[in-house]
């Protein structure tokens, strides 16, 4: 139990979200994945508190932002245009974005909390 509290401890003191240690992740999925952090935690974290109170999809502008990143022709073949990436490229693109409204979900609800 000591150890996962640590673990948990750490994780919460961490800005990297919940990886601690290396990750396994190839030079361009880990370059994916740190736009993806940087892009999210801008343009994700401050609203989708809000995005989840109204029940809310999110905005297509946001999305207009990810195209423009690239986001969805990762896994396009590159005679098609795309990346030609394997699908594990838009699953660290959707943990990206699921930890940044995790996060705020969170930080939501702290905010929300009485005081002691």
């Amino acid at each position: 139990m000591e150890n996962r509290a640590r673990l948990v401890a750490l994780m919460r003191a961490s800005t990297h979200g919940a990886t601690v240690g290396d990750c396994g992740l190839d030079e361009t999925l880990e370059a994916i994945r740190a736009e993806m952090h940087k892009f999210a935690e801008s343009e994700v974290v401050p609203h989708a508190h809000e995005w989840h109170l109204t029940n809310s999809y999110i905005p297509l502008e946001i999305l207009a932002q990810m195209s423009q990143l690239g986001v969805f022709g990762l896994t396009i073949p590159e005679e098609y245009g795309g990346m030609g990436l394997g699908k594990e490229s838009m699953c660290v693109v959707s943990e990206e974005c699921r930890a940044a409204i995790s996060a705020s979900a969170r930080s939501g609800r702290a905010r929300k909390s009485p005081p002691n």
